[in-house]
């Protein structure tokens, strides 16, 4: 009976094929809208998700994860249900029968949506004179060490806030002193990005402070050190300072090797 509805279904496809119909019979047509809107679902999902990556390694909180799994589970469902309504029962195989589905376009828009975040989030911070730089914006003081081992105050941010009392509250992990700073100074701390004015005073305030000590908070080896624990570690006054990493370091001193990377690869992801 099986052999009789495969035979059928060949010579349904057949005859409707030599008819001049554009779909075979058993597959439902699916319109250039469906295709359409899959395909740009799929980047502006694709967008959201790369963004849910960083967002989540950064902030290394289970819940970060939640709008991630959220964007892959809308994906998986949507392409379950179109990959059940527009699928090819006359097709033999498994590919032939859910390849062409509107799905298919939703997956490729998701990934084409990821090249596209990868590319953005390079051109700001790794392509030739990005405006991060490499994470940190030229002539800033960590940009400045890694480049030339010198300690400075940043130019323009440090004026009339990197103090002695700063120095010291940083290296003693002064979580009340970062509270009173934060209300007096609210440049100084961001708190979606759990940066604290002690974090924002080893990023600044080099030259006040001093940079060459061993375990030292405005050392920004020691800074970036998984081996370091700092004071203000234990205290739980400089979050953001425990997730800084050394990646950084050859991508400033050898820029060219990131550089010429995210270049290249960019235009192959894109166009090729």
């Amino acid at each position: 009976s099986s052999d009789l509805v495969k035979l059928t279904a060949k010579r349904t496809y057949r005859v409707s094929m030599s008819a001049g119909d554009a779909e075979p019979t058993g597959k439902p047509a699916a319109t250039k809208l469906h295709n359409g809107f899959n395909a740009v679902l799929g980047i502006f999902l694709g967008l959201g998700a790369f963004g849910g990556f960083p967002g989540a390694l950064f902030q290394i909180r289970w819940l970060m994860v939640v709008p991630l799994l959220l964007i892959l589970s809308t994906i998986a469902c949507a392409a379950y249900l179109q990959a059940r309504k527009f699928r090819d029962t006359s097709a033999e195989t498994w590919y032939a029968r859910y390849g062409e589905v509107p799905s298919m376009k939703l997956l490729w828009g998701f990934m084409y949506g990821a090249c596209l975040g990868i590319t953005g989030f390079s051109i700001v911070f790794h392509f030739p004179n990005a405006l991060m730089n490499h994470y940190f914006s030229k002539g800033s003081p960590w940009d400045v060490y890694i480049r030339e081992g010198d300690c400075i105050d940043h130019p323009i941010r440090s004026k009339g806030r990197c103090t002695e009392a700063l120095c010291a509250a940083t290296r003693a992990g002064d979580a009340d002193f970062a509270d009173r700073f934060c209300q007096e100074h609210p440049g100084t701390c961001i708190g979606l990005l759990k940066i604290s004015s002690l974090d924002w005073a080893m990023m600044n305030c080099l030259g006040t402070c001093g940079c060459y000590g061993d375990e030292d908070p405005f050392n920004p080896l020691a800074a970036s050190s998984p081996d370091v624990s700092l004071q203000c570690h234990k205290t739980n006054s400089c979050m953001f300072h425990q997730r800084m990493t050394m990646v950084a370091f050859p991508y400033i001193r050898y820029p060219s090797l990131i550089e010429l990377h995210v270049v290249t690869g960019s235009f192959l992801m894109l166009f090729v």
